[in-house]
């Protein structure tokens, strides 16, 4: 099938009738700004009365499935926790699909400390932890520890963390010395969408590179555009990828990960990126940039509800 085609009344139905799964990234999907994009609810609706299994999928390590669910209902958006799936939770499912015994050394939040309880995983480090006035370096010599390492962690996993601080980074990097410590990253997006905003909102990956220069290590990183996230959603609810549809705003993650995984996927121009950035990851010389490419793409997501 040729990439980048513009989705119609046409070949949408084409499309739907060989789907029985949606995955939808959500923020530049269904909302913009914290408003729901127009006719996105009522597509969303059209989906269900035709049999499509939904889900809701995020990189945003911000907030538990509960609490993502949340939202999307403020938001108006009917969903059912097993219909979310947050790097949050993907972290969680992740360490008990590795049979994880140990204690994970948190750089994190309180939506990922959540997951982590309810998966019956033991942590560490959630919540502020601050440098004393008194310079740190004056205490520092080859033979000083300046925190008791402690022996039950056998993982570092970074999300986003508004606490984030040089004690913590100081920290991860000395449990990673140990290379039998997993190195675990919800996401690595550099901003939060937050499009025409008059501010920049750093993103998750500001708080995973400094922790990979410190300890000269390369996480795992378990969010799209990597697998684990649609590994965790195949291995539980047992979807085809081959009639799978993945939407979203971002080629370099939710269709990157889409075409990675077999699935067909679609970008909507109300978030992240451009039809003219869709067409020139297409005619890239670049095999890895061409992986960008969305089979289809619309203008936003009510549009497509209109084809339905």
């Amino acid at each position: 099938m040729s990439k980048c085609n513009l989705l119609t009344q046409a070949n949408t139905a084409k499309l739907v009738e060989d789907i029985d799964t949606v995955l939808f990234d959500c923020d530049g999907v269904l909302y913009t700004g914290g408003h729901p994009v127009a006719g996105s609810q009522e597509m969303l609706q059209k989906l269900r009365n035709m049999g499509k299994r939904i889900f809701f999928i995020t990189n945003n390590s911000s907030r538990s499935n509960r609490q993502f669910v949340a939202k999307l209902n403020k938001l108006g958006f009917p969903a059912e926790e097993a219909e979310a799936v947050s790097t949050s939770w993907v972290a969680a499912w992740y360490l008990k699909e590795q049979n994880f015994k140990g204690k994970v050394y948190l750089v994190g939040n309180t939506g990922m400390a959540e997951e982590l309880d309810n998966a019956g995983i033991k942590y560490t480090g959630l919540g502020p932890d601050v440098a004393e006035e008194e310079s740190i370096w004056d205490t520092v010599d080859n033979s000083h520890q300046i925190f008791p390492i402690d022996p039950e962690v056998q993982c570092v996993l970074v999300g986003f963390d508004q606490h984030i601080s040089f004690p913590k980074l100081l920290k991860a990097a000395s449990y990673l010395k140990n290379e039998k410590v997993l190195f675990l990253a919800t996401n690595e997006d550099p901003r939060l969408p937050l499009k025409n905003a008059p501010i920049t909102m750093p993103g998750t990956g500001c708080i995973v590179s400094p922790v990979r220069i410190a300890s000269g290590r390369e996480p795992l990183v378990l969010g799209k555009p990597n697998t684990p996230m649609f590994d965790s959603i195949h291995e539980k609810y047992h979807i085809d990828p081959a009639k799978t549809l993945m939407v979203g705003d971002s080629l370099k993650t939710d269709i990157l990960m889409g075409n990675k995984c077999g699935l067909k996927s679609l970008l909507v121009l109300t978030g992240i990126n451009s039809l003219e950035d869709a067409k020139s990851v297409m005619n890239s010389s670049s095999p890895d940039v061409q992986q960008q490419a969305p089979d289809f793409y619309i203008e936003d997501i009510g549009q497509f509800g209109q084809f339905l």
